[in-house]
């Protein structure tokens, strides 16, 4: 559920990390669109230094910065996860899938299925068509998916602080930023901007302002009142290597009573990073880090406590095979 400025598959092996590359990405965690100049500072590196460790990690796929865009604040599009299970070489087969446009985040895990999919799509029929297209490609024997309906969380900042296993402090982007606030009253040039900040989430304000014929004055005026408004939020994600963390997981939950209860519930983990009310299989989906195999039992356990809970499936997340937004929210465009 992660996403990159640029058009790649995992193929480039995250390089180690330093201890200063490590406080960068804590900086880009704390404030994705922080100048260099302002992160030079805090790690006590030139400007030039920060700049050029910044796009190694993102070139490398380290570290993405990118907007997040709850489907409700556009008033069109559709973002479904589908679960696929594979009948060949899962590698082969995500390659395969990755070509689709539509699909923007690829992961093969372990679990009831082989790979997880995010696929972004103008409205309903478009989805259908998308799903029938996967189905159809060899080495793909099996799809279920999920409707994301409402995001109650998209907050990577945590992920690799310590935790002692509590709710997450008041001051989280569960309250900032993870329950983003819907508006539909947005314009072209605001549709603009969204879809280049999900592309890339770190563009300058100069860099925004010849998409849409403006000066950077009135770009910067326009993106802090999306940002305000809970239009988009950017974010920073991190490889598990870049945190020093174990790694990733997604959790489907079903649940008896009302879902959004259950998913405000998994929400006030420190270990949650998106947290969803989805339709189909599952009622509640989400994303959690852990650093180790004892941390991924104690998580799913209180996950199992939690009330409304009547089941819990996890997918450990292996490889990462695609995750590559720089098409913009396909819904946004118009086309496919």
């Amino acid at each position: 559920m992660r996403s990159s400025r640029r058009s790649t598959t995992s193929t480039t092996a995250t390089r180690s990390l330093d201890e200063t590359d490590r406080a960068i990405v804590r900086e880009l965690a704390a404030d994705p669109r922080a100048s260099y100049a302002e992160m030079g500072r805090s790690v006590g590196l030139s400007e030039a230094s920060i700049r050029a460790r910044v796009l190694r990690m993102i070139d490398e796929e380290s570290v993405v910065v990118t907007g997040r865009v709850d489907p409700r604040s556009l008033g069109i599009g559709v973002v479904a996860i589908a679960f696929v299970r594979c009948g060949g070489r899962s590698h082969e087969t995500a390659g395969k899938i990755g070509k689709l446009r539509e699909a923007v985040y690829v992961v093969a895990t372990a679990g009831r299925v082989d790979m997880i999919v995010e696929v972004r799509c103008r409205d309903a029929e478009h989805l259908l068509f998308t799903l029938e297209e996967i189905r159809q490609i060899d080495g793909v024997s099996a799809v279920e998916s999920c409707t994301i309906l409402v995001y109650l969380k998209q907050d990577w900042s945590r992920v690799g602080l310590e935790t002692d296993g509590g709710p997450t402090p008041p001051q989280s982007a569960v309250e900032s930023v993870g329950a983003m606030q819907p508006s539909t009253d947005l314009d072209a040039v605001d549709r603009t901007l969204i879809a280049a900040l999900v592309a890339d989430g770190r563009s300058t304000f100069a860099e925004l302002g010849p998409l849409v014929d403006l000066s950077p004055a009135a770009v910067r005026a326009r993106v802090l009142r999306l940002l305000d408004e809970g239009a988009v939020t950017i974010q920073t994600h991190t490889a598990p290597e870049a945190m020093g963390i174990g790694g990733y997981a997604e959790v489907g939950l079903v649940v008896e009573g009302p879902a959004t209860l259950s998913g405000e519930a998994l929400a006030e983990f420190a270990e949650t990073t998106l947290v969803a009310v989805v339709t189909g299989r599952y009622q509640v989906l989400a994303e959690i880090w852990w650093y180790t195999a004892e941390d991924l039992v104690d998580i799913m356990d209180r996950i199992r406590a939690l009330p409304g809970v009547s089941r819990a499936e996890t997918f450990v997340n292996l490889t990462f095979e695609k995750s590559d937004y720089s098409g913009g929210f396909v819904g946004l465009e118009g086309n496919s």
